[in-house]
């Protein structure tokens, strides 16, 4: 069905449901939501901000069970998650469309009005909350740190004192699911109360491994809450809050991985469509550095007899909610928090609140890299390479024609750079597959303190001082058994050839390391109000803001040279060129951290650092440590009016204009030495908002019509891309309008009705850079290379000439300069087809092609670039529609009977900037239901409840990597179809 054509059935469906329902008898009224979105609790139609508030019933009545579920019930928002531990909720097309450790969130998230860094809120389901709202639009006058897109305040239940009570629930389902929370509030005295809440998970997975039959996906988890709140006096009160959650599941990252197999191993997939094919391992980093094709006699992938024994249907099967892994995925997580909050009333007119919070957070996620299990070729040790290394043969127990060995060095901290791999992190298959393993451990320390007034006469402020004071670590590995051997295949000088000793180039892995972020933020903000009369108010907020932040990082890959002995000691070659200093722990590089951090140059004469990770810095740098800061001035301006409408019993019409920041960052490290030129660090964001709205309530409050309109300027927008074996974040303007439709309808006791349209446009402004995914842009006057050394891409444009593999001088000149260049085709020899959709490809190198090239004419280019002028921000649908109606009976006896069904739909979207056609989701919907019995007196209930009834497969959002990784998609999903039967009792 047409867009348009579902627009006005929706419209029209729903005018008529209105019209029909509101003849009915009313005697039942909307009650009434009270929100602290300008932290003072008021009704949600009484604030001039867009702002979405669900109580516990709501949450309940809507089966909003997880994060993910609020996109199905407030306008403009979606949810996504990430390809590492974190996750996407967007408002009006803002949230996190980047990747780096001193990125910033669009969109602020919060516990109790608590920030926090590094939330873990997408994990765990929703118990015991006394509200979640959703405040859309920048927010930086009421909250402790800036965000552009908006932000979330979860409100867990506090204890009332004097009041003994309590709840528990039961559920079972599908997939084994099994599911116990509950909550008791306890009087201590007459002045304490104490609360405690809690919920337990597990349910087997989603995804059936068809390797082995065995599910994966599932969940293993538990959290619990504490909460204390003391009556100090009737001025003051205090509250002490701390939860717990753990994890330690089969979770995966992603859910599928998508790939239009590359036959030529150029690209490894083609920038086409999304398919359930196997990637080319011939295009990877592991499968080239241990191939025949660099490596010769040594290497043990034959790149030269791998044509046309490829079979792209192999080991990805097309059912979405099935996969070929050798590896079942690994997650665990852990959240301790723990917070303060003291009120007190200093007299009838000023409140003073102070909130003192620490969370600290560990997350290990481990999973299959590339999602199929395939034979690529021999993976035995070739002949002639135990003569070259024979102390590692006999480190790890095989010979010549012997299979690669798996997971053999007990010592991890004996491993690195050695076949193997991190012992204790990875666990290698001789099938040629991967792993990849992120870990990030974080902790934070927050104070705010907030004044606000309470004065009889119009003018009334808040005022606040916040400081953040947030650290974390971390680590993202890719292994595969090819880059192990690669690392000792490659080291071929040295000892190489002595029976005591073999070198190695350390690590035998990718591994992107944080090893420490810090950031301090300081922030001072408040708003002013002034009330003209009875229907007019003016608020002016002002905000500053100071964000310090300091990374220390380094990228390790192949690029540290040591030695490692038959009986298990490791060394690094010493300055002199012959003596070896021992390194006591490899794993943590004690080398690098030695005095001299010399070794040979490549002349064996001359001393060099065996490990720079700062080359703009001079001397070996064991770690580039960066730091920047930024500060801005932003605020606000609204004008609300109580108007008098003859149709509404009450009206409010609002403006407001919003000055928006967010600070910038620096950029996840980089091996300059092979990609020199990549940005370090990326701008700050800054959004002017502008905002126009109304709330309506009408029929003796029986209905509310809420609507919204909105214009965003927005200035250095951070967008980021896997390119270059790294995360590079770059900033573009954008233009952002939408309109946002909110209706609740309580025509009678018996009907309740909800309804929710929104509208976004976003375009991007004039921006060049270059899609990783598609470096030529279709241009058929160019060279595709792959580099055979570090697996990434480049172009040569032929600037009229032939192409550059048909200039036989050109080639010889690049094969005199010791690189090689294999071109794909008829004239290449090697029984490759040349690249689809490009005329000429070729395996090479991007140094000699860069240097060579305008020798003859020809321009060297990283990629052809892109401009992102027009195109739509990603994740972001033009249309969404979200409808629900439920109907109560009640019976003679006090028990009632509730049925619901919800709807939701959403417009095609893009999933990436670029607006490739393949990134192009269809539309899509989802449909929800349940009936609840409810017992005399609500002391019982029962439900059988329904989620996702068609059992869709919906994409909420992608992922690319890197040419090193063969350019494949990971890509996230709705859950799947899930019913069950609730019970729960009230322990009134």
């Amino acid at each position: 069905m047409e867009l348009t054509q579902r627009f006005r059935l929706f419209a029209g469906g729903a005018t008529a449901l209105a019209l029909t329902l509101t003849a009915a008898p009313l005697s039942a009224q909307i009650e009434e939501v009270l929100v602290t979105a300008q932290k003072r609790e008021e009704s949600v139609q009484d604030v001039p901000i867009s702002v979405s508030a669900f109580d516990n019933a709501a949450l309940e009545a809507r089966q909003i069970d997880t994060f993910s579920d609020l996109q199905f019930n407030v306008p403009n928002v979606s949810f996504s998650k990430g390809n590492f531990t974190g996750s996407n909720f967007q408002i009006r097309g803002i949230g996190t469309l980047l990747t780096a450790a001193s990125g910033d969130s669009g969109v602020g998230m919060h516990i109790n009005d608590v920030y926090l860094n590094s939330p873990r809120i997408f994990e765990t389901e929703y118990y015991d909350l006394a509200q979640v709202e959703i405040l859309r639009g920048p927010q930086g006058t009421l909250f402790g740190r800036n965000a552009t897109g908006g932000a979330v305040n979860i409100k867990t239940a506090r204890p009332d004192i004097g009041e003994l009570y309590g709840d528990i629930e039961a559920q079972v389902g599908n997939f084994d699911h099994t599911k116990f929370k509950g909550a008791i509030n306890f009087p201590i005295g007459e002045k304490v109360a104490g609360r405690l809440a809690g919920i337990w998970l597990d349910r087997d997975g989603y995804t059936e491994n068809v390797l082995n039959g065995d599910n994966i996906d599932g969940r293993e988890q538990w959290s619990v809450r504490g909460s204390l709140r003391f009556e100090i006096s009737d001025a003051t009160t205090l509250d002490l809050i701390a939860h717990a959650f753990e994890e330690d599941s089969t979770r995966t990252r992603s859910q599928k991985q998508f790939c239009d197999q590359d036959p030529s191993g150029i690209l490894g997939c083609l920038p086409t469509s999304l398919e359930t094919e196997a990637i080319n391992p011939f295009a990877t980093a592991g499968t080239l550095l241990s191939s025949n094709l660099l490596l010769g006699p040594l290497g043990v992938f034959d790149f030269f007899g791998f044509a046309g024994s490829l079979d792209p249907t192999f080991g990805n099967p097309s059912d979405l909610r099935e996969t070929r892994v050798e590896f079942a995925p690994e997650y665990s997580s852990k959240e301790d928090f723990f917070m303060a909050e003291l009120t007190h009333d200093l007299n009838d007119t000023l409140t003073l609140t102070a909130i003192g919070a620490y969370q600290e957070t560990e997350v290990s996620s481990r999973q299959d890299y590339n999602g199929t299990v395939a034979d690529v070729g021999a993976t035995t040790i070739p002949a002639g390479f135990c003569a070259f290394a024979p102390a590692a043969c006999t480190f790890f127990g095989t010979a010549d024609g012997g299979g690669l060995p798996v997971g053999t060095v007990a010592d991890p901290n004996l491993s690195l750079g050695a076949i193997g791999g991190n012992g204790s992190e990875f666990e290698l298959s001789q099938r040629g597959g991967g792993r990849d393993l992120s870990l990030t451990e974080a902790e934070q320390w927050s104070t705010e303190f907030r004044l606000a007034s309470a004065f009889d006469g119009p003018v009334n402020f808040i005022a606040s001082v916040y400081y953040l004071d947030f650290e974390s670590e971390g680590d993202y590995f890719v292994q595969a058994p090819g880059l192990d051997y690669a690392a000792i295949a490659l080291a071929n000088a040295g000892t190489a050839g002595n029976p005591a000793a073999f070198t190695s180039l350390a690590p035998g892995y990718f591994n992107s390391e944080t090893d420490s972020f810090e950031l301090e933020s300081l922030g001072l903000f408040g708003e002013v109000y002034y009330e003209f009369n009875d229907t007019m108010k003016l608020t002016v907020g002002l905000r500053y803001t100071e964000d310090e932040k300091a990374l220390r990082d380094r990228q390790l890959f192949l690029n540290v040279p040591i030695v490692t002995g038959v009986d298990g000691s490791n060394s690094y070659v010493s300055g002199d060129g012959l003596s070896l200093t021992p390194v006591a722990d490899v794993r943590e590089l004690a080398i690098l951290a030695a005095a001299d951090n010399t070794c040979l140059a490549a002349d064996g004469v001359t001393p060099a650092p065996c490990f720079d990770a700062n080359p703009n810095v001079p001397g070996g740098q064991v770690y580039r440590e960066d730091e920047i800061s930024f500060e801005e001035v932003t605020g606000r301006i609204v004008l609300d009016w109580l108007p008098t409408v003859s149709f509404t019993d009450d009206t409010l019409v609002y403006f407001s204009y919003s000055r928006g920041y967010k600070s910038g960052g620096i950029n996840p490290p980089i091996d300059t030495t092979l990609f020199p030129g990549t940005p370090t660090s990326f701008e700050p964001e800054e959004i002017d908002a502008f905002e126009i709205g109304t709330k309506n309530t009408l029929w003796d409050n029986r209905a509310q019509v809420n609507a919204s309109v909105f214009y965003y300027d927005y200035g250095g927008l951070q967008i980021g891309k896997i390119i270059n074996r790294t995360s590079v974040n770059e900033n573009t303007d954008a233009d952002i309008l939408g309109a946002e439709l909110e209706v609740l309808l309580a025509p009678n006791e018996n009907w309740q009705f909800n309804a929710q349209v929104s509208y976004l446009s976003t375009e991007l402004g004039d921006t060049e850079t270059i899609d990783p995914r598609d470096p030529t842009q279709g241009r058929q006057d160019v060279t595709l290379i792959k580099d055979f050394v570090d697996a990434s891409n480049c172009v040569i444009a032929h600037n009229g000439q032939v192409p550059f593999s048909e200039n036989a001088a050109a080639v010889a000149t690049v094969q005199g300069a010791g690189a090689p260049y294999l071109a794909t085709g008829a004239a290449g020899g090697l029984g490759l087809p040349t690249t689809p959709g490009v005329t000429d490809s070729a395996f090479s190198a991007c140094a000699a092609a860069a240097a060579i090239a305008p020798l003859f004419g020809y321009e060297y280019l990283d990629s052809v670039g892109v401009n992102l002028d027009g195109n739509d921000l990603l994740n972001a649908p033009e249309f969404t529609v979200s409808l629900g109606g439920e109907y109560t009976h009640y019976f003679g006896n006090g028990m009632s009977i509730t049925g619901r069904v919800d709807y939701y739909w959403q417009d095609e979207f893009y999933s990436t900037t670029f607006n490739r056609d393949q990134d192009l989701i269809d539309s899509w919907d989802i449909w929800n239901a349940q009936v609840t019995l409810n017992g005399r007196d609500d002391k019982w209930y029962a439900k059988a409840f329904i989620q996702n009834i068609e059992d869709d497969d919906e994409i909420t959002g992608t992922y690319q990597t890197d040419p090193s990784s063969g350019l494949f998609t990971n890509a996230f999903f709705v859950e799947p179809r899930i019913f069950g039967l609730t019970v729960g009792v009230s322990l009134n």
